[in-house]
């Protein structure tokens, strides 16, 4: 029985490092995943500003071109340039949006699962509670019985 006592001990604490392990690594997942968002967010900002530039240059551009028609062809190719880079800008702005929704979407995938364990490794801990209370229940009920058995029983120098 005590054996069976240790074993639970050791199972119980085993299972009390496996649960701080899987909050430190929720921690971690949270943690990674809210350096990504911020870094995505940077980078969004980033391209936005890009976007800004590339979008004040094309202005600019255009109006050069209206105003020196002599230079007319170079100035068409610089704008089909910052049209490109606009459209790339664009592109890449629309990208990092959609993988800034895929980490949302992620982030709260991982929270729920961690939850989901959360309540798994509750269960499991409580389950064991009960039990380690089941045994030590049965274990007095087992020294009783014992107890009783030498009450009854007449000591040795009694029955002389």
């Amino acid at each position: 029985m005590q054996h069976d006592l240790s074993d639970l001990n050791e199972q119980n604490n085993t299972l009390h490092q496996e649960l701080a392990q899987l909050a430190a690594k929720q921690e971690q997942i949270s943690a990674e995943k809210n350096q990504t968002i911020e870094r995505l967010e940077q980078e969004l900002a980033n391209e936005k500003e890009k976007q800004i530039a590339t979008e004040n240059n094309l202005t600019q551009e255009k109006a050069l071109l209206f105003i020196q028609r002599q230079n007319s062809q170079a100035l068409q190719e610089i704008n089909a340039n910052l049209t490109q880079k606009l459209h790339e800008s664009e592109q890449n702005h629309t990208n990092l949006t959609n993988a800034y929704q895929i980490v949302l979407k992620d982030k709260e995938r991982a929270e729920k699962q961690a939850n989901y364990y959360e309540a798994q490794l509750k269960s499991i801990v409580k389950s064991i509670y009960q039990w380690q209370k089941l045994n030590c229940y049965q274990q007095l009920e087992q020294e009783r019985s014992k107890l009783q058995a030498q009450i009854i029983q007449l000591p040795p120098w009694r029955n002389k």
